[in-house]
């Protein structure tokens, strides 16, 4: 049979468009340091020798590389990042790399527009998840609106919606991603101010979020009403010591980190502690 390689979406491959499905994989290497890549809609035949020009699907000629021996022809994926990856081909001395790209945020999309049509999403949890994702790619903010609204009041049909902490926070999310300041203000009061069921961990990580996202004001406001609400919970400490150090008071920081590290209990986050005791005590931004 054919080396073949196989696409579960739409991909592209040294810049060329190649729809989902199985292919036969052919590579013909030059003496000038390039190789062609040949990818036949031909995928059964036995090798190469039924192979026809005319039932390519694609052509692309690539350099190669030279490489220490390889005894064994290797397939590996390198440079895997969230928009492409290189498949590389290694023998003898040879490495032969074609870089395949495909969109995986939209297709991210698609399958979460797909998942969120089952019974099991059919909860406040499953939208923010899906809202807070396209935040995170900055894509279809009006379709992660969407689902955000829903998680806070249901779809009146079978979503079951919850106005709470991690609901309004999510659309706060949103609205800050489509840069409406006076509407996410507004909600971002609002479950400050009937949070429901919340923990100081969960004020802990929505003040992170707001920081990362060089939102300190809003930081702030969580930080210290998380204080306020939980005096004596590392969490609540924690989050006041990050937004004190993210503005460079290092000093007033360490206090608070100090007294984090006497209450946590596990080795693990102590250490973690530590390291961030360290930071401060050497003027620097632990964040």
């Amino acid at each position: 049979m054919n080396s073949t390689i196989s696409f579960t979406h739409d991909v592209t491959v040294e810049g060329k468009l190649v729809k989902a499905g199985k292919y036969g994989f052919f590579l013909a290497v030059h003496d000038d340091e390039t190789a062609t890549v040949v990818l036949s809609k031909a995928y059964q035949a036995y090798g190469s020798y039924f192979y026809k020009e005319e039932e390519d699907v694609l052509r692309a000629k690539v350099n190669t590389r030279a490489i220490t021996s390889v005894e064994l022809l290797t397939f590996s994926f390198d440079e895997a990042t969230p928009k492409y990856v290189v498949l590389s081909f290694k023998w003898e001395n040879k490495e032969v790399p074609v870089k395949i790209e495909v969109n995986v945020p939209e297709i991210v999309t698609a399958s979460l527009v797909e998942q969120l049509k089952q019974p099991l999403t059919f909860t406040w949890q499953g939208r923010t998840q899906a809202a807070r994702y396209l935040v995170d790619q900055n894509i279809h903010l009006d379709l992660a609106l969407r689902w955000a609204e829903e998680a806070i009041k249901g779809d009146g049909v079978e979503v079951d919606g919850e106005r709470n902490f991690q609901t309004l926070n999510t659309k706060y999310l949103v609205l800050n991603a489509m840069n409406n300041q006076q509407g996410a203000k507004a909600i971002l009061q609002e479950a400050l101010a009937n949070p429901g069921s919340v923990s100081a961990s969960n004020a802990l990580s929505f003040g992170r979020t707001l920081l990362t996202k060089n939102k300190k004001e809003d930081a702030q406001l969580v930080f210290e009403w998380a204080l306020k609400k939980w005096p004596t919970a590392w969490e609540a400490k924690h989050g006041m010591a990050r937004l004190l150090s993210a503005n460079g008071k290092y000093k007033e920081a360490l206090k608070l980190e100090r007294e984090v590290y006497d209450l946590v209990t596990e080795e693990s986050s102590k250490a973690s502690v530590a390291k961030f005791i360290k930071l401060l005590e050497e003027n620097k931004d632990f964040n």
